[in-house]
């Protein structure tokens, strides 16, 4: 009898345990959404990672706070000084701000205690800020967990241990909670931010000066961009059978000011965001032509027709240039039907190279590199694609490929000449 009640206890308590993250999960899904709260990066398919059982630190919980209070447009796009030397660079506008307009104060004259744990105390005192209460007048900070109870605000399970997990749920239950002296709930006061966006609309915090909003009307997803001011900078719908903009959100280039993804190719300038080109865009590059750089070269695709990676998301089957102009020049034009699932490109030297992966069975691919050569036809006063296969390598190796002790390597021999033949077959690949 007792090991049946030790059964039950421990299936009670794994339940309850599988329960409370599935609940933080959602609450983070929905904060996030709201862009009210960000994870700690994404995983390989574009989603976001939220850490919801690590603690949380005082500049993760200061953020969150000027998210709820509806200020991070000002925070973001401000200039602000502070006497501390501890915060990261991503924390410093909102650390910034509310050290400026008095929201907090640091735990030394030089540090702010950035990496510091929140407690359950410090992070619902927050909360309540949020919702307009004062700490010096309304609550001691001491006493926040038992007054947020007051308020139907979620209170953390474990009261030595306050995690990111306990943050979401605060914070979601907070959203309901009405602000002081008001009939007016927290999440109604955000929501003034979503004034002429259909219900549903979902809001990305973008580069710090401005959002991406994105809703679905039947298949058709509409992607809508504002500025700081919260003014519309640009729309246009995304006619594309399974779009799903949390992968697709536009992605930082590793240099300048760029931004690309299904939506095409963005550069801020001047706190603005410009459109360079509207063609769905799963990687790009920049070539360098003696001491200039070129203008993006993009890695695209059919938006009708997209092919998708497993291990890269959107792939694409055309390579070109956007002219400042707004024109193309045409690397590689997928309507050649080249038949590659292009993953990714970069540039070595002056010369575009691009990978692709081909599944050929659970999480097994054969992966080739490619160089992308250009020689001018005189006829067409073009220039046409010359490809080398520089290297191919696979998660099989069989015997019939060649394979042995003595040269290891020996395997790639009949992949590499096999496909470049298949190239030059279509006129694509070097004579």
């Amino acid at each position: 009898m007792k090991k049946v009640v030790f059964l039950f206890l421990c299936l009670t308590l794994a339940f309850s345990f599988t329960a409370s993250a599935m609940y933080e999960t959602l609450a983070a899904d929905e904060l996030f959404s709201l862009g009210l709260f960000n994870g700690t990066g994404v995983d390989e398919t574009g989603n976001p990672i939220y850490a919801l059982e690590r603690t949380m630190t005082r500049q993760e919980a200061l953020t969150l706070f000027i998210r709820l209070i509806g200020q991070e447009n000002e925070a973001v796009s401000g200039t602000w000084e502070t006497p501390f030397t501890d915060v990261d660079e991503w924390a410093k506008p909102y650390v910034g701000f509310a050290y400026e307009k008095g929201y907090t104060k640091g735990t030394s004259e030089t540090a702010f205690g950035a990496k510091s744990e929140v407690t359950a105390e410090h992070y619902l005192t927050f909360v309540l800020r949020a919702l307009g209460y004062s700490d010096e007048t309304d609550f001691s900070w001491k006493q926040a967990p038992e007054f947020a109870k007051t308020l139907a605000i979620t209170n953390p399970n474990n009261a030595e241990i306050f995690t990111r997990g306990d943050a979401v749920l605060a914070s979601q239950s907070a959203l309901k909670a009405p602000m002081k002296e008001s009939e007016t709930t927290l999440f109604e006061m955000i929501s003034k931010r979503f004034e002429g966006r259909p219900d549903g609309a979902n809001r990305v915090a973008f580069s710090g000066e401005g959002y991406l909003f994105y809703w679905f009307e039947g298949d058709v997803a509409t992607v809508a961009y504002y500025g700081a001011d919260d003014k519309l900078l640009d729309r246009y719908d995304v006619d594309l059978p399974g779009y799903d903009p949390r992968i697709s959100v536009l992605k930082k280039y590793e240099l300048g000011s760029y931004f690309y993804g299904v939506q095409g190719v963005y550069e801020l300038k001047d706190g603005r965001l410009l459109k360079l080109t509207d063609r769905p865009t799963a990687d790009m590059t920049f070539l360098r032509y003696g001491a200039e750089s070129s203008a993006p070269v993009i890695l695209t695709f059919d938006r009708k027709t997209p092919m998708y990676a497993p291990t890269a998301g959107y792939a694409g089957e055309t390579i070109l240039e956007v002219k400042p102009d707004g024109g193309e020049d045409i690397f590689l034009d997928g309507t050649v039907n080249h038949g590659m699932r292009i993953t990714s490109i970069w540039k070595e030297d002056s010369t575009v190279c691009f990978e692709q992966k081909v599944p050929i069975g659970p999480a097994a691919y054969h992966c080739y590199r490619y160089a992308l050569l250009r020689k001018y036809d005189g006829k067409t006063n073009k220039y046409r694609p010359e490809i080398v296969v520089m290297d191919f390598e696979s998660d099989y190796q069989y015997d019939e490929s060649g394979w042995s002790d003595d040269d290891p390597t020996a395997y790639k021999t009949p992949y590499l000449e096999k496909e470049q033949k298949r190239l030059s077959d279509l006129g694509i690949g070097i004579e």
